[in-house]
C-alpha cells in the first residue's frame, strides 16, 4: 500500500507538474503574443512617424524652394528698380547740367549779339549736342524763342 500511495503521489505530482508546465507554456505563449503585438504596434508607429517625417521634409523642401525663388525674384526686381532709379538720377543730372549750359550760352549770345550780327534764320543752324547717358542717348537742341515744344520719339524699348 505504501508503494501504491507513493506511486499515486508521484502521479499527482507529475500531473501537477504537467499542469504547471502547460500553464507556463501558455503564459509564455501569451507573453510572446503580447510582445509580438507590441512589436507590431511599435513598427506601425515607426512607419507612421517616418511617413510623417518624409511628408514634413517634402513640405519643407517645397517651402524652401518657394522662398528661394521669391527671394531671387525680389532681388532681380530690386536690381532692376535700382538701375531705373540710377538711370533717372543720371538723366535728371544731365538735364540740369544741359539747362545750365544752355542758359549760359543763351546769355553769352544775347550779350554778344547786336542787330547786324543776328543770323537771318536762327533755326537754320541750331546748337545741337548729343551725349551718351546711361540707358541711351541725350539729344539737346537749342532753338531760340520756343515757348512750348512737343517731341515724339519712337523707341524699341
Amino acid at each position: 500500500k505504501d508503494e501504491d500511495l507513493v506511486k499515486k503521489i508521484k502521479r499527482e505530482q507529475k500531473i501537477k507538474l504537467k499542469k504547471i508546465q502547460a500553464e507556463d507554456r501558455a503564459g509564455e505563449i501569451e507573453a510572446g503574443n503580447i510582445i509580438m503585438d507590441e512589436v507590431r504596434i511599435s513598427m506601425k508607429e515607426r512607419r507612421r512617424k517616418k511617413k510623417a517625417e518624409a511628408r514634413d521634409l517634402e513640405i519643407a523642401k517645397m517651402a524652401s524652394e518657394e522662398i528661394k525663388e521669391e527671394f531671387e525674384n525680389q532681388e532681380a526686381n530690386d536690381e532692376a528698380l535700382a538701375r531705373r532709379i540710377e538711370c533717372n538720377i543720371q538723366r535728371e543730372a544731365h538735364r540740369t547740367e544741359k539747362a545750365l549750359s544752355f542758359n549760359s550760352i543763351d546769355k553769352a549770345n544775347n550779350d554778344d549779339l547786336d542787330e547786324k550780327n543776328l543770323p537771318a534764320d536762327p533755326w537754320a543752324s541750331p546748337v545741337i549736342d548729343i551725349d551718351h547717358v546711361k540707358g541711351g542717348i541725350c539729344v539737346s537742341i537749342f532753338l531760340p524763342d520756343l515757348i512750348d515744344v512737343s517731341v515724339r520719339v519712337k523707341s524699341n524699348c
